[in-house]
């Protein structure tokens, strides 16, 4: 891509009305993020992702790929580390989220 192709009038008054902005703003949408947007002029937005809803995003899918019925997924907030705790005893689970309370969980055991 040359330097000149970034500075063609594409026909839209504003990059937020460009159909693949549109488009790219759907889909992080459709995955629970939570965005918002910022024009610094008519050719340059920002994109700003709330990092809560990246962190239940990854929560979900890890959550979604763990099929051990018995599970649990919580984000240590110091490390920022996610623990995955799989047990054979579900009041096992229920201990631990009650040990670590305030993670995403989309099936309780």
């Amino acid at each position: 891509m040359s330097v000149g192709e970034y500075e063609k009038d594409w026909g839209y008054k504003s990059i937020l009305q460009d159909p693949r902005v549109q488009a790219s703003l759907r889909r992080l949408k459709a995955m629970g993020l939570k965005v918002e947007t910022e024009m610094i002029d008519v050719d340059t937005v920002v994109i700003a992702v709330d990092m809560e809803s990246v962190d239940r995003y990854i929560e979900r899918t890890l959550y979604s790929n763990v099929t051990y019925p018995n599970k649990y997924i919580y984000l240590e907030p110091k490390t920022r580390t996610l623990l995955i705790f799989i047990s054979r005893s579900a009041n096992r689970i229920k201990e631990i989220m009650a040990r670590y309370p305030g993670s995403y969980e989309v099936v309780k055991p």
